[in-house]
């Protein structure tokens, strides 16, 4: 991590000649456990991570917006920096809540050797925002552990996660930012069991499944057309949906030896989907019941077929009309529901029963020929029934 000279030269300078130190705290630096003198610094000494690795989703969209990086020795992008780290107001009025309530700091943050915090940039916009209303000294400062200026990336990743990924913590920040933070992991250099241990709570197996459900969104966010765009998920709130695909359809279809180009249309065929939500909201309407009921189509060959019929005319599958998902996935659904009660005949012939009941004879679609010819195909499978019976 580059070290900003100036600003390690500044805080160096208030330490030596102000009476700052809080009292050393245990930090796990390169394996070992290392006891680290913590101080009470001024929030005007230090800077806002950019590269904080729990609000990546956040500071990307902006950056998306702007159309540039965020630099955070801006005013104005500090301001903005500020604006996404309270953007959860529930979040931020209870750390407010809390700070005045007991009037100083609990939990020690983490800066690095020159002031870019690690570990607390929420709680400092917070102490700005209490110094602004309340212009008292308790809030001038942060409370942290300042680290060593050679610490490596995977350590400064170690450390963040720890105080951040714990199942206490994990809901605070939303999934696909834990997601984001695990891939910063990996991205660091750290092993599966070196990230799981530094999170109090995941094993291994959860990492894996993690890192491998934010592969299906990048190949899923590809397929929309918009690369690393993960405020989609979060804005149209897909990330169930991804551990439905994960179980429900990837991983069966890895048990059972399908091929990879198997694999990669059928994801393709619930992609398909998943865009037009995305698309076209107000025309449809995927939940996670249609994204499990979906995945269990695609495990049947003539549900499957149903599903997609015709996209083959598309030589795009994205280029199918959202009319004709709509159609095929209620005509898919019933056709899964009916195999899925093949042993129950008499269920299945008092579904027929009521279907047809319930045609309007009178409206002008029953004379259409299509549902005389329809009508023949029925005469003639109930014929071959009754005479299989011996039904005259």
């Amino acid at each position: 991590m580059a070290i900003n000279s100036k600003k390690a030269n500044e805080i160096d300078a208030y330490i030596n000649s102000h009476e700052c130190k809080k009292g050393k705290q245990k930090v796990v630096i390169n394996g070992k456990v290392e006891l680290l003198e913590s101080y009470a610094i001024p929030t005007s000494l230090l800077q806002y991570n950019h590269d904080n690795r729990r609000f990546n989703l956040e500071i990307q969209e902006e950056e998306i917006k702007l159309g540039r990086k965020l630099d955070p020795t801006s005013k104005d992008d500090v301001r903005r920096i500020k604006e996404l780290l309270l953007l959860d107001q529930a979040e931020a009025k209870k750390l407010k809540d809390d700070l005045k309530r007991i009037g100083e700091q609990t939990e020690v943050g983490a800066v690095s050797f020159d002031g870019v915090v690690i570990n607390g940039n929420r709680r400092m916009a917070t102490l700005e925002e209490l110094y602004s209303e309340d212009p008292n000294k308790k809030w001038e400062n942060l409370w942290a552990v300042r680290l060593p200026k050679d610490i490596s990336e995977k350590d400064l990743w170690r450390i963040e996660a720890g105080l951040q990924l714990s199942k206490e913590k994990v809901a605070d920040y939303g999934p696909v930012n834990n997601l984001l933070m695990i891939s910063e992991g990996k991205k660091a250099g750290l092993s599966h069991s070196e990230i799981a241990s530094s999170m109090y709570g995941w094993t291994d197996k959860q990492v894996a499944a993690d890192l491998e459900r934010l592969d299906l969104i990048d190949i899923f966010l590809q397929f929309f057309g918009q690369p690393k765009n993960y405020g989609l998920i979060k804005r149209f709130r897909l990330h169930e949906h991804f551990i439905d695909i994960q179980k429900g359809l990837v991983q069966k279809l890895k048990d059972s030896g399908a091929a990879k180009k198997e694999l990669t249309k059928k994801l393709e065929t619930v992609f398909v989907f998943l865009k037009a939500n995305i698309d076209k909201p107000d025309t449809i309407s995927i939940t996670h019941y249609d994204v499990r009921n979906i995945c269990k189509i695609l495990h049947d060959e003539k549900s499957t077929y149903a599903l997609t019929d015709s996209f083959e005319e598309h030589k795009d599958i994205r280029k199918v009309p959202i009319e004709k998902l709509v159609d095929n996935l209620d005509k898919a659904i019933d056709v899964k529901k009916n195999r899925d009660d093949k042993e129950k005949p008499g269920k299945l012939i008092d579904r027929a029963i009521s279907a047809l009941n319930n045609i309007d004879r009178r409206g002008k679609h029953f004379k259409e020929e299509e549902v005389k010819r329809k009508l023949k195909e029925l005469d003639s499978i109930i014929k071959e029934m009754k005479t299989q019976l011996g039904i005259k």
